[in-house]
């Protein structure tokens, strides 16, 4: 049986698929608010805060198999994570008119 976390009541898998359904309910409301030609400051903000929980629903779940291959590839995964991070918050339009 998977472990569950103390804090949350739920395995690593549950926090997965959990996080993936955040991100696929704020892609949505993303989608529809361009839909309606809402393109201010919260839908913005939704974007980032959806690029967000995507990259963070994809580093979870391939956190394993990234330690799995071997201590270099691990490093690349983490500088990948970083980048990639950093690539959302400096691209982020929170002023997009």
């Amino acid at each position: 049986m998977a472990k569950k976390s103390k804090a949350t009541g739920l395995t690593k898998g549950q926090t997965i698929a959990f996080c993936a359904f955040i991100t696929l309910i704020l892609s949505g409301i993303v989608w529809i608010l361009s839909g309606f030609g809402v393109f201010g400051g919260a839908r913005s903000a939704l974007l980032f805060i959806k690029d967000l929980m995507l990259l963070f629903t994809i580093a979870l779940a391939a956190h394993n198999f990234a330690k799995g291959l071997g201590k270099v590839w691990y490093v690349i995964y983490w500088i990948i994570v970083v980048i990639a991070l950093i690539g959302i918050v400096f691209t982020a339009q929170f002023f997009t008119i």
